[in-house]
């Protein structure tokens, strides 16, 4: 029987890395990332029945109180905070092959720089996670470091991907999306003018969109000529 596999799931503080080969009382032993940065072992009886919800850092006692709350104090009651949790985040699916993003992360060679693999440093060099916005890379083939990264919004961050198609005319340069904003057309009008029906790009964003009532006409004057 295969055994459960439990990696990238979050038990309390703790987060499943990966099995060992370490068997105590014939049960695997996983490796587990503490929010407070440190490794322990634990098994999964462990694990899901909640006798193991820290490396040690914490106590139950009652609501489970911890023995000490960190010098960042990124904990809300026994819970950690958006930050310590995007941090958290950013470091299992760089390092953690079996987690489902990381064929696109530490799969493809993203890591996360030495600096940021301590949770103060990260808070210092980018600070509060701000309302609305999440962790970016502003290079996609880049890693996670202060001067490649920033808080940025969902409409920043999809207009950031790898796979976006760029266009240039009268001296700049944006994304399709970008001049949809710009020219107030589809952005899918605009990248069917040029994908589909072989419009310059300078067509595709100078041409107005024509009007139902337009078309008609346009197609009655091709059937009947002018009378």
């Amino acid at each position: 029987m295969n055994a459960i596999d439990i990696s990238g799931m979050r038990f309390d503080r703790l987060t499943a890395i990966k099995s060992t080969d370490i068997r105590v009382a014939k049960k695997v032993m996983w490796e587990c990332l503490c929010d407070c940065g440190n490794k322990t072992l634990a098994n999964v009886s462990q694990l899901k029945q909640g006798r193991r919800t820290s490396c040690g850092c914490a106590q139950i006692a009652g609501n489970q109180i911890y023995k000490k709350t960190p010098k960042h104090g990124h904990f809300v009651g026994d819970k950690p905070s958006t930050t310590y949790r995007i941090w958290t985040g950013m470091r299992t699916r760089c390092s953690n092959p079996k987690t489902t993003s990381w064929p696109h992360y530490g799969g493809r060679g993203i890591k996360v720089c030495e600096r940021w693999k301590n949770f103060e440093n990260f808070l210092a060099d980018m600070g509060e996670r701000p309302e609305g916005k999440s962790l970016d890379r502003i290079n996609n083939d880049g890693d996670y470091c202060p001067e490649n990264c920033r808080w940025a919004t969902d409409i920043e961050q999809h207009r950031n991907r790898s796979d976006n198609v760029y266009w240039s005319h009268a001296g700049s340069t944006k994304t399709i999306a970008e001049w949809a904003d710009v020219t107030g057309l589809n952005k899918h009008t605009l990248s069917d003018r040029v994908r589909k029906s072989g419009w310059t790009i300078e067509q595709a964003l100078i041409t107005p969109v024509q009007t139902r009532s337009q078309v008609v006409a346009k197609v009655n004057l091709k059937r009947w000529g002018h009378r």
